[in-house]
């Protein structure tokens, strides 16, 4: 799949640029009809690109939080693991809307990944130190990638900081390449959320480096601390939206 990444790339860019262009056209057509069409070009370019939903706010600047990792494993039935781990950054100067606004209350974790992913993926949770609750995912495909979902989390800095992801899969989504759509950088590409307002999706990617913190510089531990195991479930723990497009396009939070 790795290989396919340049192709996609040149896919979506030109999907992009076609779809500004009929935009451009549509805003000559009068009435309902017009409206109707841009409607639809705007939702059909939002789902090429993750986070594959509207937002207000897509900037990284806003992005609270980092997701450290992965460390990498192969467990049983030859199951391969991803393990995340969320640090919260820490107070900043001047902070972004959306910065304050997810240090308060976070909905949703999205991370880009490869739409073939879909079945593969066995079961992902995340776990939370600070309430021992743990928070399962859904998988939903787009036509230039796919969507890992963590919601309902409700979560603030206090309770997300510290929290572990893992995810299991089969082959072929068995490596870091082959699982997640990475950026232009190399970088898993993923965003948290807050409620249902559909105002800020911070997007990380290396385009738009995140917020720095000089007086609490963000410490990376070389080995994820020890977290709760996951209990292998069935193939559809990780409930993936097989074969259904996702119901609302503006379903981002």
């Amino acid at each position: 799949m790795k290989s396919a990444l340049p192709l996609l790339a040149c896919i979506v860019a030109s999907s992009v640029a076609l779809t500004l262009g009929l935009e451009d056209h549509v805003g000559a057509v009068s009435g309902g009809l017009g409206s109707g069409l841009r409607r639809g070009l705007l939702q059909f370019r939002q789902e090429l690109v993750f986070p594959y939903a509207r937002c207000k706010n897509y900037d990284a600047a806003g992005e609270p939080y980092v997701l450290l990792g992965p460390a990498v494993t192969t467990v049983e039935d030859g199951l391969t693991e991803f393990t995340f781990i969320v640090k919260y950054r820490g107070p900043v100067d001047n902070p972004t809307y959306c910065y304050s606004t997810l240090e308060k209350q976070v909905h949703k974790l999205m991370i880009n990944i490869f739409r073939e992913c879909q079945e593969p993926i066995k079961v992902a949770k995340m776990f939370s130190t600070f309430n021992n609750k743990s928070y399962t995912s859904r998988v939903d495909v787009y036509p230039s990638g796919g969507r890992l979902s963590i919601s309902a989390l409700k979560m603030d800095s206090a309770s997300l900081d510290g929290a572990v992801l893992k995810i299991r899969a089969s082959s072929p989504c068995d490596s870091v390449e082959n699982m997640f759509l990475l950026t232009a950088a190399g970088d898993i590409e993923y965003s948290f959320t807050e409620a249902s307002a559909h105002t800020c999706c911070p997007r990380m990617n290396p385009f738009s480096p995140p917020p720095s913190n000089p007086t609490s510089p963000l410490e990376v531990s070389p080995s994820p601390p020890a977290s709760p195991e996951i209990v292998e479930g069935s193939p559809s723990s990780a409930a993936p939206n097989t074969g259904e497009e996702p119901s609302n396009i503006e379903e981002s939070c």
